[in-house]
């Protein structure tokens, strides 16, 4: 078999207690969080809107949503999308690159709040603990239906 047949690339980032697995390219870019102001009448796991480099983009503590607990590294704001689509979300410590292979086999996630239930693709024993690959888009667009109060 050629070097690196059936190797899946993801990004894993570190949400409060749990780890998660996205797309490479879901990730535009990561950047110490920026001012944000606060909007009125929105969960309070929105934080608000941050102005990046001109753009006005909302910022989700998913942590603080999924009631995980606060983490222990310094917070980052991984930006997703682009222009209207773009979404701000607070990380723990900066992401990493996981290597998933054919010798990683799913396993069954814990049980999670119902705002990421829907957007887990599959689950995965490494590294100590559970890491959760997750679908970018069903999380933004349940994120997006929930953030009014």
């Amino acid at each position: 078999a050629a070097a690196g047949e059936g190797l899946r690339q993801r990004m894993g980032v570190h949400i409060g207690t749990l780890q998660i697995l996205i797309p490479v390219d879901a990730g535009r870019e990561v950047i110490l969080p920026p001012p944000i102001s606060r909007l009125p009448y929105t969960a309070s796991w929105l934080r608000g809107l941050a102005n990046v480099r001109g753009s006005v983009i909302p910022v989700v503590d998913l942590a603080a949503a999924l009631e995980t607990g606060g983490g222990t590294r310094q917070p980052y704001l991984l930006i997703s999308g682009h222009r209207e689509a773009a979404m701000g979300l607070l990380i723990d410590g900066l992401p990493r690159l996981v290597n998933l292979s054919a010798a990683d086999q799913p396993t069954e996630p814990r049980q999670v709040a119902p705002l990421l239930q829907d957007a887990i693709i599959s689950a995965y024993e490494r590294d100590g603990g559970v890491w959760l690959d997750v679908d970018v888009r069903i999380l933004f667009d349940t994120i997006s239906r929930c953030a009014a109060l």
